[in-house]
Order: structure tokens, then C-alpha cells, then sequence
């Protein structure tokens, strides 16, 4: 070691030196360090356990009711500076950087600017300025005031080349006051329903929240999308809940009681309270009777009468339209004859007019057979055509008032009749279809006998045969055919004589001219006369007309007995009886007459000989 000198530092003096000197300058910094340490930290402190306290204010004794307190306090000392509402608002809405950074300064100094200086005095960097309590918060979860500060301290002489250290104090302190948060359920309509569960919440509470639809309305969803109903959810603050609710749907539901009668129009889904008109359109050949209208929800059921109907849609409906038939006249007529009428079957009655029948249902229309007409074929009034040409045809009743024709056509014909099968002169029938035909008549042999005008006149001896013919439209129809025997004269011979104990009667008869088939033909009858030829009073006068003369050669007085007997039978044809004559006995005996024959005009009637007597001749000569 060198010798100390006056004046003069040595080496490790100095090496000293320095190092005390670093030493003062460290614990000069760490003083200015531990006192803005201290001095922060306890504002900090003092700042975290002033808003745990206040939130007891803030939380319990004015919770919601800020806005009144203010407005009292205002009134109470309107000269200051008006109180915000931010002095009371609760801490889970209030900006808590702004109430940790007042409560810091008020731990410091009574005012900002005292506190200002202080912190520049001890370093803090720009002074209250530069303290950030932006990590300042309210732990929700564990209901914490935590109070976070954020500086940087200047040093007045740098420390190991440090000239500033950032520092960061934070202090939590359990608020007094419990902070919560409003949970709002409210409806998007009132009048369609309600919601219920809000209230104030602790952060992290569970909460049970409904919606109630009102009748005629249904809940959609929440406003946050969710359609649980009901629904739990979890408080991480305050939060308003909106039910959405919208009027419900129902159905119209509208029938008919017939398939085919009629329409209806309005059934659909519709809204709940809609006015909606429901129509019932019925369809032709029926009308609208009434609807029946069943309510869902009253299971009750009304009667409405008109085919258009108001409903208001307040419960789902069941609507049945009712439609009858209507009634229509069904008439009949016959056209083309007189012999028949065409008639209508309904209902197992039977009419030859008309009857009133209901819209669909069956009858029956039936022409009759005619006699000289022929059924053509069903037509309605007023159309040309044939819609059947069977005489009985099924119909169902057609949706209007209707008239069915039956149609015939007339088949010609003519017919004749009358006159009888000998003799001279007759006259002949001609019955025509239609009638009043003109007749035009036709003999086989014109040389045995003419026809005019249905008169038949013999014009010689034998057989024709006769016929009638009509035109009717431009057709000729003839008759069916009469044989005619004609006679120009004729002779009768009769006899009768007695034969031992029998009488024998014998007649003979000339048809022709000449003379020349002659025949003859006894009979014996014990006691009776036997009949002879037959005759009509008609068919005498007849033959004297054509110039016959009529007696006996013998016994004159006879011939006008026979007339006599004819008169009495005057027009007939029957079976008549006379007296004859005599039996053995001399008793009276009795002749039967029976109707004419072919060939035989006149029966003479004597008085029978005596016992023993000869015969007598009778006969009836012309004298042509």
C-alpha cells in the first residue's frame, strides 16, 4: 500500500467511495419506490374496500331506484352542482374503473389535484394520469370488488440503468351489498299471452322462465330463438326475455249431405278471430235447404238457414250444407193416334198426364199397343229427335219442367164385312184405318157379279171372289176377301107322301139356270115332318125383290101362312118351330128351324095329307 498523502484518495478509497455512493443513490430510488408503493397500494386498498362498502348503498338500499333518489336529492340542494345518476347506479352497470380510480383519489387527498401532486412527489409517472385502473372490475362470480392499478414510478437516478419501474397493484374485497341483475319476461302482445320468471338474479343463478298463450293464440319462440317453453336459464347480467306469441290456426271443415247436389266454398285453415264467409252453392235440379254448424271446442251444434254464412274463427268448425232435390212437373202425350194413351209409372201410381216427381228420381214412361198404329218412338217437346224407340223406357226425373211425346204411326188397313153367300143382290161393309178412306172395290169374275159402292148384285149363276183397296200416301192396301155365291133363278121342288105307317118327305132344288144339278133327299121320321130348307124374313123379301115369286101349284093358301111365319121371325136367325102336320094318329106334329143354309132360300110349310093321301108339289119359280 502506498503512503498516504494529504489531499489525495487512495485507490481503494476511492473504490469505496463509489460504492457508497451507489448504495445512497439505491436506497434514495428504493425510498422514492417503497413510498409510491405504499402510497398506491393503501389507495388501492382503501379504493376496493370504499366500493365493497358503497355496493351495499348502490345494491340493497336503492336497488332500481336511482332515478328517484337522485331526483331528491337535487331537490334538496338545487344550488350545488346537481348529483348524476351514475353516483347510484348499481355496480353491474356502472362504469367501475371510473368509481376504483374517485375512491382512489379520496384515499390519497380530498381532491384530484392534491392527489396529483402527490403521486407526481413520490414519482408515480404523470401523476394520477398515468394510474390506469382499466383491469378495475366486479367479479361477478364471487360477487369481488377488485381494484387494479396500473402506474409507472420515475427513479432520480437511474438504478442499474433502470430510470422507471411499471408497477401493478390490485386489492379485492367482498361487496356488502348483493349486486344482481335484472331478468325482464315480458310478452310481444299482451292481449295473446304472458310471461313469467323475471325478477333480480345473483350472476350465475339459475332462473326458470314460461310463456302463457292466451285462448286462440300459441307461443312461437323466445326473442333470443329459443322454443323451449319452459325454460331455465343462467344470470350473466341483466337481460330481457320477449315471448313471442301468434294467433293460432283452425279449421273450416265444410261438407255436403249428397255427393253431386251442390258445392261449398270458404273450408281452409284460418287465423284465429278471421271473419270469413262460408257459401253453399247448390247444383242444378237442386236447391239449398240449411247448414249445420258444429263447434269444436262447445261440441255444441246450430242450425243457419242462408247459403251464404258469416263465421268468425274462433274454435275449429264442422259445416254440413244440406241440399234437396227440387220438384218438377213431368207431363205425357200420345201423337199420331187416337186408340191409346201413353202413361208415366212414379212412384206406383200410374198417370196418363202429368205428375210432379223430385230432381233424380226414376219413373217409368210405357206406350200402349194400338191396334192400327205402330209405336215410332219417345221424344221431348221441342227437339226433333228420337231419344228411344222402346214403348217402356226408364228415366230418371231431368232438372226442369219437361213434356215426353209418344209418337205413332198410323199402319193402313181396310176391312170388309156383311152381305151373305147366294142369292142376287147384297151389300158389303168397308171399315179403313184410318178412317174415311176412299174405297175402291174389286170382284174376281165381273161376269158373275159387279161391286159398287159395296153393293154386290148378281149379274149369273156362280162365285166370285170380292175385294177393297185404299191409297194412303201413295201405298195401296187391300182388304181381305168375301166369296160370293150368285143365283139369277132358281127352282124348289118338295114333296111329301105317306108310305104305310111312315111319311116320307122328299125335296129337290135347281141353283142353276137350267136346271141341271138336281138333287134329291128323303127323310122318314115316325110321325114328324121333317124339315125342310130354311130361310130369313130379310132374305124372303130380298129374293121377291129379285123378282122370285113364291107359292104352290096346289094349295095356294100356303104360301101366305109361310109369310105369316116369317114376319113373326122378322130379323133373326134363330131357332124357331112351326106346326106341320099330322101324325099317324092324326095328331099334330111340330118342325124345327134352324139358321140359313148355303144354297137354301125358302122353306115352305102345308098342311100334311090324310091318312092315305097322295103328295103334294111345292116349289119357287122365277119368272125371269
Amino acid at each position: 500500500m502506498k503512503d498516504k498523502q494529504k489531499g489525495i484518495l487512495t485507490i481503494e478509497a476511492s473504490i469505496v467511495l463509489c460504492f457508497c455512493t451507489l448504495i445512497v443513490l439505491f436506497l434514495l430510488s428504493f425510498a422514492r419506490i417503497y413510498t409510491a408503493q405504499s402510497i398506491v397500494s393503501h389507495a388501492v386498498l382503501q379504493a376496493s374496500d370504499a366500493v365493497a362498502l358503497e355496493s351495499y348503498l348502490r345494491e340493497s338500499s336503492f336497488q332500481g331506484g336511482e332515478a328517484n333518489i337522485v331526483e331528491i336529492v337535487n331537490r334538496f340542494d338545487g344550488e350545488t352542482t346537481p348529483v348524476s345518476a351514475d353516483s347510484f347506479k348499481s355496480l353491474r352497470t356502472a362504469d367501475v374503473q371510473k368509481i376504483a380510480k374517485e375512491k382512489f383519489v379520496y384515499a390519497i387527498s380530498k381532491s384530484e389535484a392534491e392527489a396529483d401532486q402527490k403521486l407526481k412527489n413520490v414519482g408515480v409517472k404523470d401523476g394520477l394520469a398515468g394510474v390506469n385502473f382499466g383491469a378495475s372490475r366486479i367479479d361477478l362470480g364471487n360477487d369481488d370488488v377488485v381494484v387494479h392499478a396500473n402506474y409507472t414510478i420515475e427513479l432520480q437516478f437511474p438504478v442499474f440503468g433502470w430510470q422507471e419501474i411499471s408497477v401493478t397493484k390490485a386489492a379485492k374485497s367482498k361487496t356488502f351489498g348483493d349486486i344482481l341483475f335484472g331478468i325482464e319476461t315480458i310478452a310481444n302482445n299482451p292481449i295473446m299471452g304472458s310471461a313469467h320468471g323475471g325478477g333480480q338474479y345473483k350472476h350465475g343463478t339459475s332462473v326458470q322462465i314460461s310463456a302463457t298463450p292466451n285462448y286462440g293464440y300459441k307461443f312461437v319462440k323466445w326473442n333470443d330463438g329459443s322454443t323451449a317453453n319452459p325454460r331455465t336459464v343462467t344470470v350473466t347480467g341483466s337481460h330481457t326475455y320477449i315471448a313471442e306469441f301468434e294467433a293460432c290456426n283452425f279449421g273450416v271443415t265444410l261438407l255436403v249431405n249428397k255427393e253431386g247436389a251442390g258445392a261449398v266454398k270458404g273450408a281452409g285453415e284460418y287465423t284465429y278471430l278471421d271473419n270469413i264467409t262460408v257459401e253453399a252453392i247448390p247444383e242444378k235440379g237442386y236447391h239449398f235447404d240449411k247448414w249445420t254448424v258444429f263447434r269444436h271446442n262447445e261440441h255444441t251444434t246450430k242450425t243457419v238457414k242462408t247459403a251464404l254464412m258469416p263465421i268468425v274463427v274462433d274454435q275449429s268448425y264442422t259445416c254440413r250444407a244440406y241440399f234437396e232435390p227440387n220438384e218438377y212437373t213431368i207431363s205425357v202425350v200420345t201423337d199420331g193416334t187416337t186408340g191409346g194413351k201413353a202413361s208415366i209409372v212414379y212412384n206406383g201410381s200410374t198417370s196418363q198426364s202429368s205428375v210432379t216427381a223430385k230432381y233424380g228420381t226414376s219413373f217409368k214412361l210405357s206406350a200402349p199397343k194400338v191396334t192400327g198404329s205402330e209405336f215410332k218412338g219417345w221424344k221431348i217437346q221441342g227437339e226433333n229427335n228420337y231419344f228411344s224407340n222402346s214403348s217402356s223406357v226408364n228415366l230418371d226425373v231431368p232438372a226442369k219442367n219437361i213434356t215426353y211425346i209418344a209418337v205413332y204411326k198410323t199402319i193402313p188397313s181396310i176391312k170388309i164385312s156383311g152381305g151373305f153367300t147366294g142369292g142376287n143382290s147384297t151389300r158389303l161393309k168397308a171399315t179403313t184405318i184410318p178412317p174415311g178412306q176412299k174405297v175402291k172395290w174389286h170382284t174376281s169374275n165381273g161376269s158373275v157379279l159387279s161391286v159398287s159402292d159395296g153393293k154386290v148384285t148378281a149379274k149369273g149363276n156362280g162365285k166370285a171372289v170380292v175385294t177393297a183397296s185404299i191409297e194412303y200416301e201413295g201405298k195401296i192396301y187391300t182388304s181381305n176377301k168375301i166369296t160370293i155365291a150368285a143365283s139369277k133363278s132358281i127352282k124348289i121342288e118338295h114333296f111329301c107322301r105317306r108310305d104305310g105307317s111312315k111319311v116320307r118327305h122328299y125335296y129337290k132344288y135347281y141353283p142353276g139356270p137350267n136346271y141341271n144339278d138336281t138333287k134329291w133327299a128323303p127323310a122318314e121320321y115316325p110321325g114328324v115332318w121333317h124339315r125342310d130348307f130354311q130361310i130369313t124374313y130379310s132374305e124372303l123379301n130380298q129374293m121377291e125383290k129379285n123378282g122370285y115369286v113364291v107359292g104352290n101349284n096346289y094349295y095356294n093358301p100356303e104360301y101366305n101362312r109361310s109369310r105369316n111365319l116369317f114376319k113373326k121371325l122378322q130379323g133373326t136367325n134363330l131357332i124357331y118351330q112351326t106346326q106341320w102336320g099330322y101324325n099317324d094318329s092324326g095328331e099334330t106334329g111340330y118342325i124345327y128351324y134352324y139358321g140359313p143354309y148355303y144354297g137354301m132360300f125358302f122353306v115352305t110349310e102345308k098342311h100334311a095329307p090324310k091318312p092315305g093321301g097322295g103328295y103334294y108339289d111345292y116349289y119357287i119359280s122365277s119368272i125371269k
